[in-house]
């Protein structure tokens, strides 16, 4: 299994590349390409990845490792569009952590809570990872966002 790793957040380089190993680990296979990772308010390391049609996304903390991983044979990320948010297993009332595909196109994503707060989300290799507020009722259905490519363009139907 090959890795690549790069790097940006709220951590040091080194934790977050240690949380990626540990990651693609669990995931069992395939060529995982990091995107962002995030240090939580709660502790908790959250790294969003990318693997030919296949979106992870996977928190580590003290307590070990989990994750979610699309499945490919029934949600290609690439064929979507924008979406595919994997947010199981990492809401709770401290916040929540939401990984998704945004494109190849895509360098950056601002997505609306419903309180009309914008919210950035990171993106890297066509990965989004959104860090929401703690306060924030975590129904994802209510979100809404814009894409942007390289040049600062809204990216239209994305």
């Amino acid at each position: 299994m090959s890795r690549v790793v790069t790097w940006s957040g709220n951590t040091s380089s080194a934790d977050a590349a240690a949380a990626f190993e540990r990651c693609v680990e669990h995931a069992g296979g395939g060529t995982f390409v990091m995107g962002h990772a995030h240090l939580r308010d709660d502790g908790r390391l959250v790294v969003g990845a990318i693997s030919g049609d296949t979106i992870m996304k996977c928190g580590v903390d003290e307590f070990g490792v989990r994750t979610s991983t699309t499945d490919p044979a029934r949600h290609p990320v690439r064929e979507t569009g924008f979406g595919l948010p994997l947010s199981t297993g990492y809401d709770d009332r401290l916040a929540a952590t939401v990984v998704g595909y945004a494109g190849d196109d895509v360098v950056a994503v601002n997505f609306r809570i419903p309180d009309g707060r914008v919210i950035p989300a990171r993106v890297r290799q066509g990965v989004y990872l959104l860090g929401l507020p703690a306060e924030t009722n975590h129904d994802y259905g209510d979100l809404t966002h814009e894409a942007f490519d390289a040049t600062g363009a809204v990216i239209p139907g994305r």
